[in-house]
């Protein structure tokens, strides 16, 4: 008998698979959030634009469920920022900042 699974992510949030892999399967749970999104970052390097339009893709897509934060370099979260500015329609983004500027002025970023 089949019954009804009710996953969530390790910081308690529910995770909602595709139909397609909706089964009782804890493997689910295990990998749901499990990727981030490190497009701003090499090999690939992308502008902030096709970063965002990259992960705004995948959150969308039949895999979404595995994708976890878009990290973004502190250096560059005010364009970050602009390019979500607009976004208010779609479930809020989980961003990690990886902090690139050396001495203080990494401070000016997080502000």
């Amino acid at each position: 008998m089949q019954g009804t699974v009710s996953l969530r992510s390790l910081d308690n949030r529910p995770v909602q698979p595709p139909e397609a892999t909706r089964t009782p399967d804890a493997r689910l749970a295990l990998f749901a959030h499990l990727i981030d999104d490190a497009g701003l970052f090499p090999p690939t390097s992308l502008s902030i634009e096709g970063a965002v339009d990259g992960h705004r893709r995948s959150r969308r897509g039949r895999g979404g469920w595995i994708l976890g934060r878009l990290l973004c370099p502190a250096s560059r979260l005010d364009e970050l920022a602009r390019a979500l500015s607009g976004s208010a329609d779609e479930a809020p983004w989980e961003v990690s900042v990886v902090l690139d500027a050396a001495g203080e002025s990494w401070r000016a970023g997080l502000s």
